[in-house]
């Protein structure tokens, strides 16, 4: 039953995404509603098939049950995820069990990802967007890693409420994120990348360095960066677990569908950027720094996977935005003037079966 479902979810996602790239744009009510019916209809596969097939429910289970025995700031939960446990305290003492705020987790972070997308900037390729989502990032983060999963989209908002000048609220819910998943902290890299220079000869010479900087690591022993962390304290006791085998390790694969796409398509646009003399949209460039060093990160790590596919989850977003502007930039930039809209729907729809059956290998049972 479960895999029927996941293929029936796809096939309705496929289908709009291709018709979507006809040019349809919803209205605001029209959102309003696809936006309920995704958040609903996601977060009740959670809550229905996340027991018998999540592989990390066994463990958040075990967590919710002993919040409520456990006070806070003496157990390593509340310490660790402070916003995992109040929020078990909260469910516990409603006499509500796990899978309610399994639930509830999964809500948020649906919600929230399409109260980013409320743009009509990004409301035009909407479909293509939640298809890429649902089969690359979904089973991986709202299906298995709950707490990560609300972590990473409100920090995600975070970030875009600061380019918008709202400071304090960018502040306010970057901490919020931090409470549930420390890897919250990461949301720094994109408002670091926004200090980088974006215009002409000083943008050119920063891309060339990042690019420089990706082969090279790729020819960087990565135990020698690892072991560079670990002379940090603060950064090391965070990254104990991870390394002292707590945690099932071992060297990622970087030769990946999901890689390869990411680095063809940002060398392309480093190309045009390099090449042509113009000034460029700044918040693209800016998502183009930010996946560079995404990339940079993910290869530096690639001994340890615990600690690489943090970085590749993380900036999942940013990807996926990264993956549709760049398509237009590119069209518009003429190196795809013969290559339509069906060849890159089609494209989708092949990565996007690959990533599926990928995730349903995380399954247990």
């Amino acid at each position: 039953m479960f895999y029927a479902v996941i293929w029936i979810c796809y096939l309705i996602l496929a289908s709009l995404a291709l018709i979507g790239l006809k040019g349809i744009t919803l209205n605001k009510n029209q959102y309003l509603l696809l936006s309920s019916i995704v958040a609903i209809t996601l977060s009740l596969i959670v809550y229905e098939f996340g027991p018998e097939y999540s592989p990390d429910y066994d463990m958040f289970e075990d967590w919710y049950g002993r919040s409520k025995l456990e006070v806070f700031g003496e157990s390593w939960v509340s310490l660790k995820d402070p916003a995992f446990y109040f929020m078990s305290r909260f469910f516990n003492w409603l006499g509500l069990s796990y899978d309610y705020m399994n639930f509830f987790f999964c809500l948020i972070s649906i919600s929230s990802l399409m109260f980013l997308l409320r743009s009509e900037k990004f409301r035009r390729y909407i479909f293509v967007i939640l298809l890429v989502y649902y089969s690359r990032f979904y089973f991986v983060h709202d299906f298995t890693q709950v707490r990560f999963s609300v972590a990473i989209i409100l920090s995600t908002i975070g970030y875009f409420l600061f380019s918008e000048d709202k400071y304090i609220k960018a502040f306010l819910l970057i901490i919020v994120a931090a409470l549930f998943h420390i890897s919250a902290v990461f949301c720094v890299i994109p408002l670091l990348c926004r200090l980088l220079p974006r215009k002409s000869l000083s943008m050119k010479i920063i891309l060339v360095l990042l690019l420089s900087f990706i082969f090279l690591g790729l020819l960087v022993n990565p135990d020698v960066i690892i072991n560079f962390f670990q002379s940090i304290p603060i950064v090391y006791n965070r990254l104990l677990p991870y390394l002292n085998g707590a945690y099932g390790v071992k060297a990622t694969r970087i030769i990946t569908t999901y890689f390869m796409l990411k680095f063809v398509i940002l060398i392309l646009v480093s190309t045009v950027l390099i090449v042509r003399k113009k000034d460029w949209e700044k918040e693209y460039i800016y998502l183009v720094y930010t996946v560079c060093i995404s990339i940079i990160l993910s290869v530096a790590f690639r001994s340890n996977d615990a600690i690489a596919l943090r970085f590749v989850e993380y900036f999942a977003i940013f990807d996926i935005l990264f993956f549709i502007e760049s398509f237009y930039f590119l069209n518009k930039n003429y190196l795809y003037k013969k290559i339509g809209m069906d060849v890159f729907g089609f494209g989708t729809i092949l990565l996007s079966i690959i990533w599926v059956l990928s995730s349903i290998k995380l399954f247990k049972g």
